[in-house]
């Protein structure tokens, strides 16, 4: 009888003596469920595949990002142990070195080292003395929260908690990696404070990582937080935190097929059921699991066993519980470890009991508490110094402090006496400064107001110059167009030699009208260019042909050369490129008397060359200088010699300026000049093999094919009209003028027509009304398209697209050329397509 009863005596106290000795009230705090409720929401049940994705997301990318990515993800397994991070780290060490980038060369040799270091604390003071002073801020903060994570292991918990300090404040603000290395610092700081109970400060440690130092671009979060959370759930016996807690962390990192996350997961589950269950949940934890498929060489396989033997013991199940036992042992002198798992003892007392030896079984409980205390304390004995010697570098720095701020508080009293004075220094300099900066804010007033007036006269001009160009076209056009006339007439020989001196001058006019609205567009700031596919060999033909005959006046040659590797198709536009060369190879025969001019076009991959030679009269530098400036010449004995307004050249220096190119010269007096422009145009294919068969009109000309064309003519000035009816009736054509688009819309609705020329600017109804009605009035009576001309003086781009969305098929500008209509009218007898393209004049 007296067994009996001490036998269950011993059972009481076994029962009772591994859990708690008070069922404690919840001690959750809101903080912790809002951060298990924070990363549940965050993180997918598909954590795994997710993180997955995301480094293979990461390595389809380029340059540093990649990278960046590969680091997050290695960084998040290895500090919140939630998996292996060494196969990312070697895959981003792999790349790194590829690419040569020392950060993240660097970054992967710790973290290797970290992992391999045998003797931690000096093997991580090797990386210490590597890297503690690198240039690169991130890898010297990853070096000392790398050798804090490996020295809080080893019981150095308060050198680890200085390194994670010395860390911090380390990063710099702003910077797009900060928070990711903030991040890690907090996750390290709540398991090194885990390991020495202080839960509040895990708690706050995890809240910072899950809420302020969340990195945006990394979606999946640090799951292995939510199971330390756990464990602190259990170091405060909190069964709602450490089960809220542990079902999080299991939801978002299910149990796989490895076995080892098996195991991990039993024995997380044997130890919340100890803690907070009974004995049958603990053997519940392992139902449907063959305990032998473990691995043999892990601690937790024997802490496996000694959990379950001790809940079998616990329920009466003795056969069961020596079973484990021995396993257990087995395992333990297997793998040589010469220490036991924490529930061994408690099993072997148990057995004890159930065998009736009831004061071997107390015996060997009272040892087991006993060590357990001693491990307490010794664990405490390790703190306290480390304590003692943080509080007492605290109490010298205060010390230190106090000393030094009785010399500060002496040296603020001398320096109140100087900032005194320097104050009052500081209030007549200000008095001063301030009636200066008075007079300096009237100055700039006056400057502003002086700036606009300026930039007023400046439009002003610029609209008078645009204005006076338009005007003088109209004469202009009556004296090009009666001169073309009489040319085709027959004259003897002085007549046609008067005549060809009429035809320069007035064309050496219109030059000058044109350089002037040009220059007008360009301080407007309208100068546009258009972006149309040309053939670079046209371009430069068009331009040989054009100074060919004025070269061979003056006995120069004159020498166009493309090469190779430039000819082809380019994107650009062909009408401001003509205008350039034509302005260089003028300007270069005008300053040159014997020898020739030789232009080149050369590709430079990113573009054209153009560069033009010639053997003239060269400049100084001081001349050279200048050369591009408005209205300027080399010097006034040039101006007298060879005329010219000094237009040209700065006009093409705003042309290649809005092709996004630059010009630049060299001159040598007596030796010539040389104008180089390089110019980004896109190359985009290689010329046709062989130009276009022209059409039988064409071919033909149009005296043969076109012979009684009918031709409807708007037109309001009477000069035009003049220079009109002279032109077509030479070519054979059967003309009838109108004045206004009204007049226009009125004569088309009469009759049939070959060719309507439209005037834009009219009275009553302007050229783009009329055209509008007319190509309306075809579309309601199914008739075939007639050929609409643009009859202006207006040639810009944007122009011409509004003159082509009106319905016109072609454009001839004033002042009119009698080779320029013949084309014109060429072409509309060859017909245009169905959505044809604006001709360019």
């Amino acid at each position: 009888m007296r067994r009996i009863l001490a036998a269950a005596l011993a059972a009481l106290i076994l029962q009772t003596g591994g859990a708690r000795a008070e069922q404690a009230p919840s001690t959750t705090s809101a903080t912790a469920q809002s951060i298990i409720a924070a990363i549940s929401a965050r993180v997918a049940p598909s954590y795994s595949r997710d993180l997955r994705d995301f480094a293979n997301a990461a390595m389809k990318m380029r340059g540093r990002e990649r990278l960046r990515r590969l680091f997050m993800v290695e960084t998040d397994l290895a500090w919140t142990a939630s998996d292996d991070g060494t196969p990312w780290r070697a895959t981003m060490d792999e790349i790194a070195v590829r690419e040569h980038d020392r950060r993240y060369m660097s970054l992967a040799d710790i973290g290797t080292r970290g992992d391999q270091s045998q003797a931690r604390v000096p093997g991580m003071q090797d990386v210490l003395r590597q890297y503690q002073d690198d240039p690169d801020w991130m890898v010297r903060v990853y070096a000392l929260q790398t050798v804090a994570w490996q020295w809080g292991g080893t019981g150095h918990q308060h050198e680890a908690l200085a390194l994670l300090d010395k860390a911090r404040v380390q990063v710099p603000q702003g910077d797009p990696d900060g928070a990711l290395m903030l991040q890690g610092n907090a996750i390290i700081r709540a398991y090194l404070l885990a390991r020495i109970g202080d839960s509040d400060g895990v708690l706050k440690a995890v809240s910072e990582s899950v809420f302020q130092y969340r990195t945006p671009e990394f979606p999946v979060g640090s799951v292995g937080t939510l199971e330390l959370l756990a464990k602190v759930g259990v170091q405060l016996e909190d069964e709602a935190m450490t089960r809220s807690a542990y079902r999080a962390f299991r939801r978002i990192a299910p149990v796989g097929k490895d076995l080892a996350d098996q195991l991990d997961d039993l024995h997380g589950c044997q130890v919340i059921e100890q803690t907070f269950g009974t004995p049958q949940k603990v053997l519940d934890c392992g139902k449907g699991r063959d305990f032998r498929t473990f691995p043999a060489s892990d601690a937790l396989s024997e802490a496996a066993y000694a959990s379950r033997g001790l809940a079998y013991a616990q329920l009466g199940q003795t056969r069961e519980a020596e079973q484990d036992a021995a396993h257990m042992r087995a395992l333990a002198q297997a793998a040589h470890r010469l220490g036991t798992v924490p529930d061994s003892p408690r099993l072997d007392a148990w057995l004890d009991v159930r065998h009736g030896r009831a004061a071997e079984g107390m015996t060997k409980l009272e040892a087991y508490w006993k060590a357990q205390l001693s491990a307490k304390k010794l664990q405490f004995r390790k703190i306290v110094p480390q304590l003692t010697d943080a509080l007492q570098h605290d109490l010298d720095l205060a010390r230190r402090n106090e000393q030094q701020q009785s010399t500060i508080i002496l040296f603020q009293w001398g320096m109140g006496a100087v900032a005194a004075l320097i104050c009052a220094a500081a209030i007549a300099v200000l008095m001063w400064q301030r009636r200066l900066n008075q007079k300096l804010v009237a100055a700039n007033a006056r400057a502003e107001a002086a700036q606009h007036r300026a930039e007023e006269v400046n439009a002003l001009k610029s609209q008078f110059l645009a204005n006076v160009s338009h005007e003088v076209r109209t004469p202009l056009n009556g004296v090009l167009g009666m001169i073309q006339a009489m040319a085709a007439d027959e004259l003897n020989p002085v007549q046609r030699e008067r005549l060809e001196v009429l035809r320069g001058s007035s064309r050496g006019m219109l030059t000058i009208l044109n350089d002037l609205l040009d220059l007008a567009k360009i301080e407007a700031g309208k100068l546009t260019l258009e972006s149309v596919e040309f053939d670079l060999a046209a371009v430069a033909e068009g331009s040989r042909h054009a100074f060919w005959a004025a070269a061979e006046a003056k006995g120069l040659a004159l020498e166009l050369t493309v090469e190779d590797e430039a000819r082809g198709l380019y994107r650009g536009d062909p009408t401001r490129l003509r205008q350039v060369v034509d302005n260089l190879v003028s300007n270069a025969i005008k300053f040159t008397t014997e020898g020739g001019v030789h232009v080149t076009f050369a590709s430079t991959g990113a573009g054209l060359r153009l560069t033009v030679r010639d053997t003239g009269i060269g400049m100084t530098p001081e001349q050279a200088g200048k050369i591009f400036a408005k209205f300027e010449q080399a010097d006034a004995s040039t101006t007298r010699k060879y005329g010219g307004t000094g237009l040209g050249l700065s006009i093409c220096r705003e042309l290649v300026l809005a092709f996004g190119g630059e010009i630049s010269v060299s001159s040598t007096p007596g030796q010539g000049t040389v104008f180089t422009a390089e110019l980004p145009l896109p190359r985009i294919g290689d010329s046709p093999a062989g130009a276009a068969e022209p059409s039988a009109a064409e071919a033909a000309g149009l005296e043969e094919a076109g012979e009684g064309l009918r031709i409807l003519a708007a037109e309001d000035h009477p000069v035009n009209q003049l220079v009109l009816r002279t032109l077509l009736s030479q070519l054979g054509c059967e003309v009838t003028l109108v004045g206004d688009g009204a007049q226009a819309l009125e004569a088309f609705r009469a009759g049939r027509w070959d060719v309507v020329l439209m005037d834009i600017q009219m009275p009553v109804m302007d050229g783009l009304e009329a055209t509008r009605a007319i190509r309306a009035l075809e579309r309601a009576e199914g008739a075939a398209r007639t050929p609409l001309v643009a009859l202006t003086a207006n040639a810009m781009p944007d122009q011409i697209a509004q003159y082509r969305a009106a319905g016109f098929d072609d454009h001839l500008s004033k002042p009119i050329d009698a080779g320029e209509l013949l084309a014109v009218l060429n072409r509309a007898l060859a017909g245009y397509a169905a959505a044809p393209e604006m001709a360019l004049a």
